[in-house]
């Protein structure tokens, strides 16, 4: 959704970094009612029914997006401790190609990061290499001698 509000031009109205001012000149605040309108489509268009009902009673764009996220991201220490443990503990999946199993191990990554925890480049491409299949172990020994350079 981030990249659909940015390419709108939307996201800084979604985010509540552009707010309309009381003493705004009238075209500030048509556009930024424009801006609010095209967000609240957007986001009441890419929701399952369902989760409309929340939604009814916002104003704004930011309002719909804040009740969605109070709803379902889920930043609690319980969620933290089971993503940790959950990045900790993977290993390659039989079936997956080298794509799909690095695409999980950054997909671990990105949503500890979005919960606040420090998840750096190195860890990730530490975990890609400790967890892949046992065939690449000729390839994990060379990755590991190589110059870090």
């Amino acid at each position: 959704m981030s990249a659909v509000f940015d390419a709108a031009g939307v996201d800084d109205i979604v985010n509540g970094t552009r707010l309309i001012a009381a003493g705004a000149a009238a075209p500030d605040q048509t556009a930024w009612k424009k801006g609010n309108a095209k967000a609240m489509v957007l986001i009441s268009t890419s929701v399952e029914r369902a989760q409309l009902q929340p939604l009814v009673t916002c104003t704004t764009a930011k309002q719909m997006w804040d009740a969605l996220c109070a709803i379902y991201e889920q930043k609690s220490a319980s969620n933290k401790l089971y993503l940790t443990q959950k990045f900790h503990e993977y290993r390659w999946a039989s079936g997956d190609t080298m794509v799909q199993h690095v695409a999980k191990v950054k997909n671990l990554a990105q949503q500890l990061r979005d919960l606040g925890s420090a998840v750096d480049d190195t860890t990730v491409m530490a975990k890609n290499l400790a967890s892949l299949s046992p065939k690449y172990c000729a390839f994990r020994t060379v990755w590991e001698n190589m110059d870090e350079t």
